[in-house]
């Protein structure tokens, strides 16, 4: 999540002392629901605060997908003033992936970045580091056995639908590209951006 503002004495991340927290965490989707709800809240308690919320979807400005992080970092920027914050949420390569875990992958090695390159890319564009944490195994494990409980339990509960061989192989699909390809290969970190 990202609240723009001029920046204050500086509290915890970089943030000002007046910025408004609050943990979305490693949820999916389910983060962009509790930031919805607290950015309502904030657009509320003060009618000319702007919200902007980026946490892995830096896709939604378009462009190849090598580019994607660039094109966010480059369309954010424009809406930011000097000192503003960006919170932004991106995968980045732990370590390179092996030919096997990429062939598991759907996504191309030059999707992401290592976690310097990632950090050097969002300075090329006008913002400094103010902070940075990673989400840990257990929030991606977590995030990924939530992803794919829907899938499962429809299996269980619709087991002679003529859709349940479709779900399966998308169920399981999903399973191997997790464990037998980013799983401790793929990070997700938390980078908190000013502008200069």
């Amino acid at each position: 999540m990202t609240i723009f503002q001029k920046s204050s004495p500086s509290g915890r991340c970089g943030l000002a002392t007046s910025v408004e927290r609050t943990i979305v965490g490693f949820m999916g989707c389910y983060a962009a629901i509790n930031a919805l709800k607290l950015s309502r809240h904030i657009v509320r308690s003060d009618p000319k605060a702007r919200v902007l919320i980026v946490n892995g979807a830096s896709q939604v400005w378009g462009g190849d997908p090598a580019e994607h992080t660039a094109n966010a970092l480059a369309a954010v920027r424009k809406l930011l003033r000097p000192g503003g914050r960006l919170l932004l949420g991106e995968g980045f390569w732990q370590r390179e992936p092996t030919r096997a875990q990429l062939a598991a992958m759907p996504i191309e090695p030059q999707e992401c970045r290592t976690l310097p390159d990632l950090v050097d890319l969002a300075l090329a564009h006008g913002y400094r580091l103010s902070w940075l944490s990673q989400a840990g195994l257990d929030e991606w494990d977590e995030f990924e056995s939530g992803h794919a409980l829907g899938w499962e339990r429809w299996l269980l509960a619709n087991p002679g639908s003529p859709h349940y061989d479709e779900i399966a192989d998308r169920a399981d699909a999903h399973r191997n590209a997790w464990l037998r390809g980013w799983r401790d290969v793929l990070g997700f970190a938390y980078l908190t951006l000013a502008v200069r």
